[in-house]
């Protein structure tokens, strides 16, 4: 994963951008949404606003469902669409 950090301090990283990068990184072509969430929490690079709370399955799936044109969703689980993997 790519460092995030400049001279100014770190970077802060869409939640649409680590659940491309959580994406690209799997194995799997399909993931569900849960997976996801674990994943990004996991890896510690997104944080909401000034908020420590955990990333939810709820924030994936809307982050997801307003990304349409990057992600395809399939019941519980989301992919990216091609041109984005």
């Amino acid at each position: 994963m790519a460092d995030h950090t400049s001279e100014s301090g770190p970077q802060r990283v869409t939640l649409r951008d680590e659940i491309v990068a959580v994406l690209k990184d799997s194995t799997r072509r399909w993931l569900s949404i849960t997976e996801v969430a674990h994943e990004v929490e996991r890896r510690g690079n997104y944080r909401s606003g000034s908020s420590n709370r955990a990333v939810t399955s709820l924030q994936i799936h809307r982050g997801a469902r307003d990304n349409l044109h990057i992600f395809k969703q399939s019941g519980n689980r989301i992919s990216l669409r091609t041109g984005h993997s």
